[in-house]
């Protein structure tokens, strides 16, 4: 079944989800420090760890690499995270959207699909001829 062979990706997405579209009231106030934009780096992190999971579940249930598949994912994490970012500004009275964090969001997909087949190409045995 599909949804157990992806099911590392599901749960990053829906925490993602969760974290982005509860109210802001009824999410924890954490206080670290005084640091400022902090939740530029909270965006980065969420989508650089939804796209480097989403990579390893495709590579680990393909059998051979698909680049159409990989496009299709990165496309809609980005898009889910537009979609997200507009929920946010005009039906979550206690959120607002931000171009920001959409930059933050897409950062995020850009540095873990880098850092994904940086590792991933690196990684591999390679022949000697």
């Amino acid at each position: 079944m599909i949804l157990l062979k992806y099911y590392k990706t599901i749960i990053v997405l829906i925490i993602v989800l969760l974290l982005s579209l509860l109210p802001i009231d009824t999410t924890p106030k954490v206080k670290l420090y005084n640091i400022q934009h902090l939740d530029k780096f909270v965006h980065f992190f969420m989508y650089f760890f939804l796209t480097v999971t989403s990579l390893t579940d495709i590579k680990k249930n393909q059998k051979e690499k698909n680049t159409k598949l990989i496009l299709l994912d990165l496309f809609s994490i980005i898009l889910l995270s537009g979609i997200i970012e507009l929920i946010q500004e005009n039906y979550i009275l206690t959120r607002s959207g931000s171009w920001f964090d959409f930059l933050a969001n897409i950062t995020g997909v850009v540095i873990g699909t880098l850092m994904f087949f940086r590792k991933t190409i690196f990684a591999e045995p390679r022949l000697n001829h």
